[in-house]
Protein backbone atom coordinates (compact mmCIF):
# COMPACT_ATOMS: atom_id res chain seq x y z
CA UNK A 1 0.00 0.00 0.00
CA UNK A 2 1.71 3.58 -1.27
CA UNK A 3 1.18 6.71 1.52
CA UNK A 4 -1.08 7.90 -0.65
CA UNK A 5 -3.64 5.23 -0.51
CA UNK A 6 -4.21 5.93 3.15
CA UNK A 7 -7.33 7.84 3.75
CA UNK A 8 -8.05 10.65 5.68
CA UNK A 9 -9.48 9.24 8.69
CA UNK A 10 -6.65 7.33 8.91
CA UNK A 11 -4.69 9.90 8.66
CA UNK A 12 -6.73 11.69 11.36
CA UNK A 13 -6.45 8.77 14.15
CA UNK A 14 -2.33 8.59 13.12
CA UNK A 15 -2.13 12.50 13.81
CA UNK A 16 -3.87 12.54 17.26
CA UNK A 17 -1.14 9.70 18.54
CA UNK A 18 1.56 11.50 17.14
CA UNK A 19 0.09 14.56 18.88
CA UNK A 20 -0.47 12.86 22.23
CA UNK A 21 3.00 11.12 22.18
CA UNK A 22 4.46 14.41 21.47
CA UNK A 23 2.89 15.80 24.42
CA UNK A 24 3.66 13.32 26.80
CA UNK A 25 7.56 13.54 25.88
CA UNK A 26 7.02 17.25 26.35
CA UNK A 27 5.61 17.28 30.02
CA UNK A 28 8.60 14.76 30.54
CA UNK A 29 11.58 16.97 29.48
CA UNK A 30 10.49 19.61 32.24
CA UNK A 31 11.61 22.33 33.81
CA UNK A 32 13.33 23.21 30.48
CA UNK A 33 16.29 25.91 31.77
CA UNK A 34 18.04 27.85 29.34
CA UNK A 35 21.88 27.75 29.27
CA UNK A 36 23.56 30.10 32.35
CA UNK A 37 20.28 30.23 34.07
CA UNK A 38 20.62 30.89 38.14
CA UNK A 39 17.85 29.95 40.45
CA UNK A 40 17.56 33.48 42.81
CA UNK A 41 14.92 33.68 46.26
CA UNK A 42 12.42 36.14 46.42
CA UNK A 43 14.80 38.87 48.36
CA UNK A 44 16.74 39.16 45.04
CA UNK A 45 13.76 39.47 42.48
CA UNK A 46 11.96 42.35 44.77
CA UNK A 47 15.57 44.10 44.90
CA UNK A 48 15.72 44.21 41.44
CA UNK A 49 12.22 45.45 41.14
CA UNK A 50 12.57 47.88 43.54
CA UNK A 51 15.83 49.21 43.68
CA UNK A 52 17.01 48.18 40.05
CA UNK A 53 19.99 46.93 41.31
CA UNK A 54 21.32 43.68 41.55
CA UNK A 55 23.53 41.84 44.41
CA UNK A 56 26.65 42.77 42.61
CA UNK A 57 25.27 46.45 42.34
CA UNK A 58 24.65 47.08 39.20
CA UNK A 59 21.99 48.81 37.80
CA UNK A 60 19.01 46.97 36.48
CA UNK A 61 17.26 48.42 33.67
CA UNK A 62 14.30 45.64 33.10
CA UNK A 63 12.95 43.02 34.07
CA UNK A 64 10.90 41.62 31.23
CA UNK A 65 9.88 37.76 30.09
CA UNK A 66 8.24 36.97 33.25
CA UNK A 67 6.60 33.55 33.14
CA UNK A 68 4.43 31.70 36.05
CA UNK A 69 5.34 28.07 35.75
CA UNK A 70 3.33 25.00 36.95
CA UNK A 71 4.74 23.10 40.16
CA UNK A 72 8.22 21.16 38.99
CA UNK A 73 11.12 19.07 40.00
CA UNK A 74 13.03 22.08 41.15
CA UNK A 75 16.63 22.24 43.35
CA UNK A 76 16.81 24.15 46.64
CA UNK A 77 19.77 24.90 48.52
CA UNK A 78 20.67 21.67 50.61
CA UNK A 79 21.15 19.23 47.66
CA UNK A 80 17.47 18.64 47.99
CA UNK A 81 14.86 19.06 44.81
CA UNK A 82 10.88 20.18 45.91
CA UNK A 83 8.16 19.98 43.85
CA UNK A 84 7.23 23.44 43.91
CA UNK A 85 5.89 26.14 41.34
CA UNK A 86 8.24 28.66 40.20
CA UNK A 87 9.03 31.77 37.69
CA UNK A 88 11.48 32.20 34.93
CA UNK A 89 12.32 36.09 33.83
CA UNK A 90 15.03 37.72 32.04
CA UNK A 91 17.14 40.61 33.55
CA UNK A 92 18.62 43.32 31.52
CA UNK A 93 22.18 44.66 33.42
CA UNK A 94 24.09 47.94 31.96
CA UNK A 95 27.40 47.00 31.13
CA UNK A 96 30.06 48.49 33.14
CA UNK A 97 32.38 49.98 29.98
CA UNK A 98 29.57 51.02 28.16
CA UNK A 99 26.25 52.15 30.28
CA UNK A 100 24.40 52.30 26.50
CA UNK A 101 24.54 48.43 25.97
CA UNK A 102 23.05 45.45 28.46
CA UNK A 103 23.31 41.91 28.88
CA UNK A 104 20.66 39.89 29.35
CA UNK A 105 20.72 37.36 31.64
CA UNK A 106 18.16 33.93 32.86
CA UNK A 107 16.68 33.77 36.09
CA UNK A 108 14.68 31.10 37.89
CA UNK A 109 12.80 32.51 41.23
CA UNK A 110 11.45 29.87 43.67
CA UNK A 111 9.98 30.91 46.91
CA UNK A 112 10.97 28.42 48.36
CA UNK A 113 14.98 29.98 48.44
CA UNK A 114 14.49 32.33 51.52
CA UNK A 115 15.84 32.52 55.28
CA UNK A 116 13.92 33.86 57.89
CA UNK A 117 15.77 36.93 58.21
CA UNK A 118 14.35 37.69 54.84
CA UNK A 119 11.29 40.35 54.26
CA UNK A 120 9.24 39.76 51.46
CA UNK A 121 7.22 42.91 50.26
CA UNK A 122 4.35 40.48 49.87
CA UNK A 123 4.31 39.86 53.70
CA UNK A 124 4.16 36.37 55.09
CA UNK A 125 5.29 33.72 52.23
CA UNK A 126 4.42 30.77 54.21
CA UNK A 127 1.52 28.56 52.66
CA UNK A 128 1.36 31.57 49.82
CA UNK A 129 1.05 30.50 46.16
CA UNK A 130 2.93 31.96 43.41
CA UNK A 131 0.18 34.16 41.40
CA UNK A 132 -0.86 35.40 44.75
CA UNK A 133 3.18 36.03 45.46
CA UNK A 134 3.31 37.70 42.11
CA UNK A 135 -0.21 40.07 42.60
CA UNK A 136 1.00 41.05 46.09
CA UNK A 137 4.80 42.13 44.89
CA UNK A 138 2.99 44.32 42.52
CA UNK A 139 0.19 46.12 44.44
CA UNK A 140 3.18 46.85 47.10
CA UNK A 141 5.40 48.36 44.13
CA UNK A 142 2.30 50.56 43.40
CA UNK A 143 1.98 51.91 46.85
CA UNK A 144 6.23 52.86 46.84
CA UNK A 145 7.16 56.52 46.66
CA UNK A 146 8.57 57.26 43.18
CA UNK A 147 11.15 59.89 44.80
CA UNK A 148 12.86 57.27 46.98
CA UNK A 149 12.88 54.28 44.06
CA UNK A 150 12.38 55.88 40.82
CA UNK A 151 13.01 52.87 38.98
CA UNK A 152 10.85 50.37 40.59
CA UNK A 153 8.59 48.71 38.19
CA UNK A 154 5.62 46.00 37.84
CA UNK A 155 5.64 43.03 36.16
CA UNK A 156 3.44 41.41 33.67
CA UNK A 157 3.55 37.49 34.01
CA UNK A 158 2.09 34.81 31.65
CA UNK A 159 1.29 31.24 33.04
CA UNK A 160 2.43 28.70 31.39
CA UNK A 161 -0.50 26.39 30.96
CA UNK A 162 1.28 24.20 27.97
CA UNK A 163 3.05 23.08 30.82
CA UNK A 164 0.05 21.40 32.44
CA UNK A 165 -1.26 17.89 31.63
CA UNK A 166 -4.89 19.79 30.78
CA UNK A 167 -3.29 22.08 28.41
CA UNK A 168 -0.48 19.82 27.16
CA UNK A 169 -2.65 17.03 25.91
CA UNK A 170 -5.52 18.77 24.02
CA UNK A 171 -3.15 20.84 22.29
CA UNK A 172 -0.59 19.01 20.91
CA UNK A 173 -3.39 15.89 19.90
CA UNK A 174 -5.41 18.84 18.33
CA UNK A 175 -2.27 20.48 16.66
CA UNK A 176 -0.98 16.56 15.12
CA UNK A 177 -4.88 16.28 14.10
CA UNK A 178 -4.81 19.23 12.20
CA UNK A 179 -0.88 19.22 10.98
CA UNK A 180 -1.43 15.29 10.03
CA UNK A 181 -4.86 14.63 9.97
CA UNK A 182 -5.93 17.41 7.50
CA UNK A 183 -3.26 19.49 6.22
CA UNK A 184 -0.72 16.35 5.21
CA UNK A 185 -3.31 14.61 2.82
CA UNK A 186 -4.20 17.10 0.92
CA UNK A 187 -0.45 17.88 0.44
CA UNK A 188 0.33 13.89 -0.37
CA UNK A 189 -2.47 13.92 -2.85
CA UNK A 190 -1.36 16.90 -4.69
CA UNK A 191 1.95 15.40 -4.60
CA UNK A 192 0.47 11.97 -6.13
CA UNK A 193 -1.70 14.27 -8.92
CA UNK A 194 1.44 15.59 -9.92
CA UNK A 195 3.31 12.70 -10.49
CA UNK A 196 5.80 12.14 -7.27
CA UNK A 197 3.82 9.25 -5.91
CA UNK A 198 4.48 5.44 -6.70
CA UNK A 199 3.62 4.74 -10.43
CA UNK A 200 0.34 2.14 -10.63
CA UNK A 201 0.56 -0.74 -12.30
CA UNK A 202 -1.87 -1.28 -15.22
CA UNK A 203 -4.08 -3.44 -13.25
CA UNK A 204 -4.45 -1.35 -10.35
CA UNK A 205 -5.28 1.67 -12.64
CA UNK A 206 -8.08 -0.22 -13.83
CA UNK A 207 -9.61 -1.06 -10.66
CA UNK A 208 -9.35 1.86 -9.04
CA UNK A 209 -11.65 3.01 -12.00
CA UNK A 210 -14.15 1.52 -10.99
CA UNK A 211 -16.04 1.76 -7.29
CA UNK A 212 -18.85 0.04 -5.72
CA UNK A 213 -22.10 2.13 -6.27
CA UNK A 214 -25.88 1.60 -5.71
CA UNK A 215 -27.43 -0.93 -8.30
CA UNK A 216 -30.53 0.50 -9.64
CA UNK A 217 -33.15 -2.10 -9.48
CA UNK A 218 -34.56 -2.08 -13.15
CA UNK A 219 -38.80 -2.60 -13.68
CA UNK A 220 -39.41 -5.67 -14.99
CA UNK A 221 -41.75 -5.88 -17.92
CA UNK A 222 -45.94 -5.91 -16.58
CA UNK A 223 -47.98 -8.68 -16.68
CA UNK A 224 -51.29 -8.95 -18.43
CA UNK A 225 -54.48 -6.95 -17.64
CA UNK A 226 -57.29 -8.15 -16.26
CA UNK A 227 -59.04 -7.33 -20.01
CA UNK A 228 -56.28 -9.60 -21.52
CA UNK A 229 -57.01 -12.09 -18.60
CA UNK A 230 -60.88 -11.81 -19.49
CA UNK A 231 -60.69 -12.42 -23.14
CA UNK A 232 -58.62 -15.16 -23.13
CA UNK A 233 -61.05 -16.90 -20.93
CA UNK A 234 -63.56 -15.95 -23.06
CA UNK A 235 -61.40 -17.32 -26.25
CA UNK A 236 -61.12 -20.78 -24.65
CA UNK A 237 -64.82 -21.27 -23.41
CA UNK A 238 -65.31 -20.47 -27.81
CA UNK A 239 -62.51 -22.94 -28.47
CA UNK A 240 -63.91 -25.55 -25.99
CA UNK A 241 -67.32 -25.41 -27.49
CA UNK A 242 -66.68 -25.58 -30.81
CA UNK A 243 -64.70 -28.91 -30.13
CA UNK A 244 -67.93 -30.41 -28.48
CA UNK A 245 -69.81 -29.64 -31.61
CA UNK A 246 -67.64 -31.31 -33.87
CA UNK A 247 -67.42 -28.30 -36.31
CA UNK A 248 -63.86 -27.98 -37.67
CA UNK A 249 -64.50 -24.37 -38.62
CA UNK A 250 -61.00 -22.04 -37.60
CA UNK A 251 -61.59 -19.43 -34.63
CA UNK A 252 -58.92 -16.73 -34.12
CA UNK A 253 -58.56 -14.16 -31.68
CA UNK A 254 -55.71 -11.88 -30.72
CA UNK A 255 -54.89 -11.25 -27.14
CA UNK A 256 -52.81 -8.32 -26.50
CA UNK A 257 -50.18 -8.47 -28.97
CA UNK A 258 -50.39 -12.40 -29.17
CA UNK A 259 -53.11 -14.03 -31.48
CA UNK A 260 -53.96 -17.81 -31.02
CA UNK A 261 -55.68 -19.96 -34.03
CA UNK A 262 -57.29 -23.13 -33.36
CA UNK A 263 -58.67 -25.62 -36.26
CA UNK A 264 -60.57 -28.71 -36.06
CA UNK A 265 -57.45 -31.05 -36.80
CA UNK A 266 -58.68 -34.15 -39.67
CA UNK A 267 -59.24 -37.74 -38.96
CA UNK A 268 -57.25 -40.19 -41.37
CA UNK A 269 -59.75 -43.08 -42.28
CA UNK A 270 -56.91 -46.39 -41.58
CA UNK A 271 -57.94 -49.22 -44.53
CA UNK A 272 -56.57 -52.31 -43.38
CA UNK A 273 -57.92 -55.75 -43.08
CA UNK A 274 -57.88 -58.29 -39.96
CA UNK A 275 -54.59 -59.27 -38.79
CA UNK A 276 -53.56 -62.57 -40.09
CA UNK A 277 -50.51 -64.43 -39.10
CA UNK A 278 -47.54 -64.47 -41.05
CA UNK A 279 -46.69 -67.72 -43.43
CA UNK A 280 -44.32 -69.82 -41.99
CA UNK A 281 -41.06 -70.50 -44.42
CA UNK A 282 -40.46 -73.78 -45.46
CA UNK A 283 -37.72 -75.38 -43.24
CA UNK A 284 -34.31 -76.30 -45.18
CA UNK A 285 -33.14 -80.20 -45.04
CA UNK A 286 -29.76 -79.79 -43.39
CA UNK A 287 -27.95 -83.09 -44.49
CA UNK A 288 -24.84 -83.89 -42.50
CA UNK A 289 -21.72 -83.09 -42.98
CA UNK A 290 -18.87 -85.06 -43.02
CA UNK A 291 -15.39 -84.36 -41.92
CA UNK A 292 -12.27 -86.26 -41.94
CA UNK A 293 -10.61 -88.33 -45.13
CA UNK A 294 -13.37 -90.45 -44.94
CA UNK A 295 -16.53 -90.87 -43.22
CA UNK A 296 -14.83 -92.54 -40.26
CA UNK A 297 -12.19 -90.52 -39.55
CA UNK A 298 -12.14 -86.77 -38.06
CA UNK A 299 -9.76 -84.07 -39.51
CA UNK A 300 -10.95 -80.42 -39.28
CA UNK A 301 -11.95 -79.76 -43.21
CA UNK A 302 -15.42 -80.36 -44.04
CA UNK A 303 -15.64 -83.24 -46.77
CA UNK A 304 -17.61 -82.30 -49.35
CA UNK A 305 -17.66 -85.98 -52.11
CA UNK A 306 -15.78 -89.16 -51.45
CA UNK A 307 -12.47 -89.59 -52.41
CA UNK A 308 -12.34 -92.35 -55.58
Amino acid sequence: MAIEDLKRWQWCIVGCVVGAAVGAASLATLPREKPGTETVGPRVFEEQLRDGIDPSRQRVYKVENVQLHPPSSMPVPGERDVETPFVTYDVLLVRKDNPKLAERFHRNMILEIRTTRDKSMAGKLDGMSMKDYLDKVNAAIGKLDKKRFPHAQTVDYKFQWIETPKGAYPTFTLGGLVLIGLIWPTVVQLLAGNGFGRPKSDEEFALSRYKAGKTESKAGKAGPTEADIDQLAQLEAELEAKLKSGDAVPVTAEVGAASATAVKPSIKVLNAGPLEAPKEAPQEVHKPKGFGAGHGDYYPTEVHGQKP
